[in-house]
């Protein structure tokens, strides 16, 4: 259970629950010098960010703030709790059979919850996970927590959606085409049907809890899918969803740009087409990144 400042793509660490507490391990020297590399701008993976946004990824204490920080400041916290997956999407290379997952008594007996305000859990599916279902049950229940995640929305019941209605602030889920069959040929086996049951089960639940819940329609850009890429605000404001969040495969969409400037500048015009006067709210930072919004 390995400890990271931030991405565990390209990591920081800081050290391992299985040795040491959460709150050890917050002003450990890994963590020290992390801290002081960002300060100075120095951190290799800053400018290749794609996890945050511009304000995010620039933010700066507040003067006077050193590299040693109270425990009581952290208040945004990430589980990863496994790669085990129940489909195979083609931009993913986790593996998606492997067993391991974080326990939830690690969880209980290393970190103190007190603080921490917003929490997300990561897999995997998080809702194929019996680690992971078990600690939300648990931090949401017990501890009183909100627990945001991203879901491909397969496994969701009715019993499960109720629960998330009331304990989430927000859900993600992966939708990754503009029309039902790209949707499945990106996510190989997807069930379209099961995600749009699933939504419904969270908008009733929703509806009979009265709960602000968000739900988020977070579109992964591919090569297979870049063409409906525009289309996806109208395809999701459909489908219920509040606002709509991009993403990209790093490792394949520049160098597919860099290919095809004639389908970019097509690609241009019309997200310019839809974001003058959008169905739903766009999140366009990472559009900005790929040069497909200005």
């Amino acid at each position: 259970a390995q400890v990271y400042t931030c991405c565990h793509f390209a990591p920081w660490r800081a050290g391992s629950l299985e040795k040491s507490s959460l709150r050890d391990l917050w002003n450990s020297a890994p963590m020290l010098a992390a801290r002081a590399m960002s300060l100075a701008g120095a951190l290799p993976c800053h400018d290749r960010c794609t996890l945050l946004d511009e304000e995010e990824r620039d933010a700066r204490p507040s003067p006077g703030d050193g590299i040693e920080i109270g425990y009581d400041r952290l208040r945004r916290l990430k589980l990863l709790f496994g790669e085990l997956c129940n489909i195979d999407c083609v931009m993913c290379d986790q593996d998606h059979s492997s067993r391991r997952q974080l326990p939830l008594a690690l969880i209980r007996e290393r970190i103190d919850w007190s603080g921490i305000e917003e929490i997300e859990f990561q897999g995997g599916e998080p809702l194929a996970m019996n680690e992971s279902r078990k600690a939300y049950a648990w931090l949401t229940g017990e501890m009183g927590k909100k627990v945001n995640f991203l879901t491909n929305g397969l496994v969701m019941t009715r019993e499960w959606a109720g629960r998330i209605s009331r304990g989430s602030s927000w859900v993600y889920f992966s939708v990754n085409g503009a029309r039902p069959e790209t949707h499945e040929r990106v996510c190989r086996g997807a069930r379209w049907a099961r995600v749009a049951r699933s939504l419904g089960y969270l908008a009733d639940a929703r509806a009979t809890d009265g709960s602000g819940i968000a739900l988020v329609g977070h579109f992964t850009i591919v090569p297979q899918n870049i063409m409906e890429a525009p289309d996806f605000p109208g395809f999701a404001a459909g489908l219920g969803f509040a606002r709509v969040e991009y993403g990209f495969e790093i490792s394949t969409v520049p160098a597919w740009i860099r290919r095809h400037p004639g389908e970019v500048s097509g690609l241009r015009r019309r997200f310019a087409s839809v974001l003058a006067s959008p169905p739903l709210p766009v999140a366009t930072y990472r559009l900005r990144r790929l040069g497909l919004v200005d």
